[in-house]
């Protein structure tokens, strides 16, 4: 991959031929990084991959299975100022709201946890999805099928793997520490792993 800042059309030429290696044959795997509308999988299946695709979900040891991979999260923190308002904020992504159009179903770009309004966007992907034109070309996106959105909303809702791309600062802060001593030859890696849970433990503490 070419350097982002001394070749900045190389970069930008390199990821536009990225994009066309599943259609090219070029790959034979692909992850659909952002699947926030349940239709975004045609757009995959037609744009990216141009034919049937299989979602393997998460490998594990013995089986695999669907994962999902949180970009953002919302909590209450126990030491906020004001929990109520936090929480008046958090609780809009358990609204029954659903947002969307008969022609281009345009509507939040997450999967609600209510399932009447999960329900209803597998029903909207139904609906007709136009066209994809970007670099890659002109592909016409055709609304998911009732065979496709039965095994979507299925694989979705057994999807029990959860990835958070987010951290307590603290945490890693300790664990920097502490790695860095047994990289250096100072403690073992059991002392490390006992002094990493033994800081943590009492930071939580302290915070709670």
């Amino acid at each position: 991959m070419p350097d982002k800042f001394a070749d900045p059309e190389a970069h930008s030429n390199y990821y536009n031929d990225k994009a066309t290696w599943l259609r090219n044959d070029k790959a034979l795997v692909g992850e659909l990084a952002e699947f926030g509308y349940l239709y975004d999988y045609n757009y995959y299946k037609y744009g990216y991959f141009g034919e049937d695709v299989t979602l393997c979900g998460m490998p594990l040891s013995k089986e695999s299975k669907p994962m999902i991979n949180f970009y953002y999260s919302f909590s209450v923190s126990n030491t906020c100022e004001n929990k109520e308002g936090a929480w008046e904020f958090v609780k809009i992504c358990l609204k029954k709201e659903y947002k969307s159009n008969s022609d281009t179903v345009i509507q939040w770009h997450h999967f609600p946890v209510i399932n009447a309004s999960f329900d209803k966007m597998v029903e909207d992907s139904q609906k007709k999805q136009g066209i994809n034109e970007t670099f890659m070309g002109i592909y016409e996106i055709p609304p998911l099928t009732q065979e496709d959105c039965d095994m979507l909303k299925e694989y979705i809702k057994t999807a029990d793997i959860v990835q958070n791309h987010y951290y307590n600062s603290e945490v890693s802060k300790i664990c920097n520490e502490e790695v860095q001593a047994f990289f250096a030859g100072e403690q073992t890696s059991d002392e490390t792993a006992d002094y990493i849970q033994n800081r943590v433990s009492i930071m939580l503490s302290e915070q709670s």
